[in-house]
């Protein structure tokens, strides 16, 4: 089973749908790599001219798989280089849109936050959540809101 689900309602735009609905699309070490694939093989591509980035009909993603981690050391964490899929969302040239419908929690969040744009229902609830589960910060919220430029600022 793919963990992301690519659709193509046109020859313009990609829809890229996060296929875990059994775990409310916890972000998987495994689920993380093949969205950042997914991205950096759109990008690549010039007849892909937007992203929509999306989950399910009542949550967008809960964060990170915490079973993942739970036999996890710091040594393996480093090695799993997680900031690469994160750089991949914020280093396409492509823009990607964050369609949140109901909980985008802790890395959910995160991932919205990476996107160029977010359209979220007024149901939506987006929560960082970090704390509790006694995690220090999230990987990469810290920096998100000021190292994102604005659409205007991309030339």
């Amino acid at each position: 089973m793919s963990l992301i689900i690519s659709e193509k309602p046109n020859e313009n735009l990609v829809l890229l749908r996060l296929n875990r609905p059994d775990v409310r699309n916890a972000l998987s070490p495994e689920l993380r790599e093949e969205l950042r694939d997914a991205v950096l093989s759109l990008d690549a591509d010039p007849q892909v001219r937007a992203i929509v980035m999306t989950g399910g009909e009542t949550i967008f993603a809960a964060g990170a798989d915490i079973r993942s981690l739970v036999d996890t050391g710091p040594a393996e964490m480093m090695a799993r280089d997680d900031e690469a899929n994160w750089a991949a969302l914020r280093q396409c040239s492509t823009p990607i849109v964050a369609a949140v419908n109901g909980y985008a929690l802790g890395g959910g969040c995160e991932l919205a936050m990476a996107c160029d744009f977010i359209i979220a229902l007024m149901s939506a609830l987006m929560a960082s959540g970090f704390s509790a589960i006694r995690l220090s910060r999230a990987q990469s919220t810290h920096c998100l809101l000021y190292t994102s430029p604005s659409p205007r600022d991309r030339g």
